[in-house]
């Protein structure tokens, strides 16, 4: 009678555990994105780890003919055994809080539409620009991340995301705080419109427990869109009898993002002065 063996696996080593966290936050990346995230030249550098994690069943992917066809890039998601995973990793290496609900939407992700994949994309793309201009200054917390008991404090629905802008040396607990929304130029001009009616709503019903209202980010995809919804945050302000600094709206585009080399440039545009183009620190 033979025993069979049970094959070996070494235990995963951070780089494979960052992976894993960030498919929590984000829900999809390609591996030219966990490339960037790595500081890696090509998406090449980082498939080896990606195939590893999908053959041991922690994540999966998005993938057909179809998408060689269109020279579209693999998607790659986290399935519920990564989830668990990372639920059992100390906190040092991930400060998640994963909930049995949270592991379950993630059965939906094999499922999951063309534009929500596309959105989650570009958010981590957004992120991805901020990190390079912030470094360890910022962090960003997504959807994923908020949708816990704990903040439940925070505007419903959540924003795309949460943004901590660390002011000062490394040893400051001072924060500047942004909510993130991110349009595509195709999302109906009424969801913008509902939007910025929400935050106008949360501002008003005071249920932000920090001492100063985050500033609130839009981003769009094109200067055209920025500019209509430039006017439309002005007319729901005027409309609401509020003061230009009672909310703090800018807008900016994924391009103007995308060019930024540095912290210090000027891509905001502040709401209350269309005039004025701010880098973050600077929107007061």
């Amino acid at each position: 009678m033979s025993v069979s063996k049970v094959k070996y696996r070494r235990p995963l080593n951070s780089e494979q555990i960052v992976v894993l966290d960030i498919l929590f936050r984000y829900r999809f990346s390609t591996n030219e994105q966990l490339a960037r995230y790595f500081g890696k030249q090509s998406g090449k550098a980082v498939q080896k780890r990606l195939s590893i994690l999908e053959a041991q069943g922690y994540i999966a992917k998005h993938y057909d003919g179809s998408y060689k066809l269109r020279g579209r890039p693999a998607e790659y998601y986290l399935l519920p055994k990564g989830a668990r995973m990372l639920r059992e990793k100390p906190k040092e290496q991930s400060s998640l809080i994963i909930t049995d609900q949270a592991i379950k939407n993630l059965y939906k992700d094999k499922d999951a539409s063309v534009s929500f994949i596309s959105h989650s994309k570009s958010v981590f793309d957004i992120y991805l620009g901020l990190k390079h201009l912030y470094g360890d200054k910022l962090n960003m917390f997504t959807k994923t991340y908020l949708n816990i008991e704990k903040y439940d404090y925070f505007i419903k629905p959540l924003p795309d995301a949460h943004i901590a802008l660390r002011i000062g040396n490394k040893d400051s607990k001072k924060r500047k705080r942004f909510f993130v929304d991110y349009f595509e130029d195709d999302v109906p001009f009424f969801v913008l419109i509902r939007r910025i009616k929400r935050y106008i709503r949360y501002y008003e019903e005071d249920e932000w427990i920090g001492n100063v209202f985050p500033v609130v980010l839009f981003i769009t995809d094109s200067p055209r869109r920025q500019k209509q919804l430039q006017r439309r945050i002005a007319k729901e302000i005027s409309e609401a009898w509020m003061e230009d600094d009672d909310i703090i709206f800018a807008t900016t585009t994924t391009g103007a993002l995308e060019a930024s080399t540095k912290e210090a440039d000027a891509i905001w545009q502040l709401v209350s002065d269309p005039e004025e183009v701010l880098d973050l620190y600077s929107i007061t």
